[in-house]
């Protein structure tokens, strides 16, 4: 039995009631592996959470967690290092991770998405020759920077990236034959029509006082100014004007679930003040819970300014076969069925609005797309194998 370690980017547990595109990635491959004749032997290495249990027969999970004292010596240090400027950032869940690991011996290793965390393992593990990088975002500015991206490009066995868009950003830096194209997925189980309980329904829509004539417009994601929300509130406020039963959902927060509004919300929240009637801001929903938020939508629009690195939430659109408009910014056209009505960042307001008109007008029904094989749970862990050996 082949046995590797997975190494999560220690921000959230691994978990569905946590959240976190990633670690539901994760949490995919674990579970296919549970299922498989020939299973892989996975160490897990998660943050901690008293929230979350784990019980499974191939993966045993490592659970990192930090004191009151590292949390208060870890600021200390950061607070130094970004008053000189330096970007390096110090974090105890990866020195805590990177420990552990050293004291286990690997077929291979997989780092998700995070490059410092990366070069940790790769500085201090004895063995050099088997890591795999799983890059899940764009480049920023601290973490995932070309010259760390050289420095994995140079050291590992494996790139993962998940769509062409970020494989080509890699390219773009420095040509390498070492990175391969894997796609992100999604359980369509979780969103089966068959799990959905009315009574529960009907509950969240007296919560939200959705009824049935109501048509509603749905967005789902954070609730940050590159996801285009302001641009889709502000046609949403031309679109109400002649359609009284409209509502506008905003499903998310800025940060997973974040209590505090931050400036950008709070002006979204006042930009909606004269309509408040018809626009609801439910905050963050745990990820076990949000199929019951899609049941409700009529129309789903991904408004993304930013180039986005691939397109969960669209897949999860599909999956539930909600009428998406959307951008095809980065590498969320490698997602889009043909019956999505793109819009343009220079048009943005103007194109949201005319295709909620189109979508009004007609049956939400039109869309009847069969959900993508290659998005499949199922497709996922089979190249998850293929992509580690």
């Amino acid at each position: 039995m082949e046995k590797i370690a997975i190494i999560s980017p220690l921000v959230l547990p691994v978990s569905e009631v946590k959240g976190g595109a990633v670690e539901q990635l994760i949490l995919n491959i674990i579970e296919e592996n549970e299922k498989s004749q020939t299973p892989l032997k996975i160490d897990l290495y998660s943050m901690y959470s008293e929230h979350v249990r784990y019980n499974y027969k191939n993966t045993k999970v490592y659970l990192i967690k930090k004191n009151i004292i590292e949390t208060i010596f870890q600021k200390v240090i950061n607070l130094g290092n970004k008053i000189l400027k330096r970007k390096y950032r110090y974090d105890t869940y990866i020195r805590k991770a990177v420990k552990l690991v050293n004291k286990n011996n690997y077929d291979k290793i997989i780092i998700e998405n995070r490059m410092g965390l990366y070069k940790e393992i790769y500085n201090k593990t004895q063995n050099k020759n088997n890591l795999i990088y799983h890059m899940h975002n764009d480049f920023d500015e601290f973490d995932k920077t070309p010259e760390n991206y050289l420095f994995i490009e140079k050291t590992c066995f494996k790139i993962l990236t998940v769509s062409n868009y970020i494989n080509e950003r890699l390219q773009q830096i420095k040509k390498s034959n070492k990175i391969v194209t894997y796609y992100n997925c999604i359980d369509q189980n979780k969103f089966d029509k068959k799990n959905i309980i009315k009574d529960k329904l009907d509950r969240i829509k007296k919560n939200y006082k959705i009824n049935e004539k109501d048509f509603v417009i749905g967005f789902v994601g954070r609730v940050t100014e590159e996801k285009g929300i302001y641009e889709l509130v502000l046609s949403f406020k031309e679109f109400v004007k002649n359609h009284k039963t409209a509502k506008l959902m905003i499903v998310g927060s800025s940060w997973f679930d974040k209590e505090k509004l931050t400036s950008f919300e709070k002006k979204l929240v006042d930009l909606t003040n004269d309509i408040k009637d018809n626009v609801i801001f439910t905050g963050y929903i745990n990820y076990d819970k949000i199929n019951y938020i899609y049941q409700m939508f009529n129309v789903l629009v991904i408004p993304s300014k930013c180039q986005e690195s691939f397109g969960l939430v669209a897949l999860e659109g599909i999956a539930n076969n909600i009428p998406v408009i959307a951008t095809g910014n980065g590498g969320l056209k490698e997602v889009l069925p043909k019956e999505c009505i793109c819009i343009t960042n220079e048009n943005m307001v103007d194109d949201i609005n005319n295709a909620l008109l189109k979508m009004y007008k007609e049956n939400k029904n039109i869309f009847n797309g069969k959900f993508p094989n290659k998005f499949t749970k199922e497709t996922y862990y089979k190249n998850f194998i293929k992509y580690i050996k």
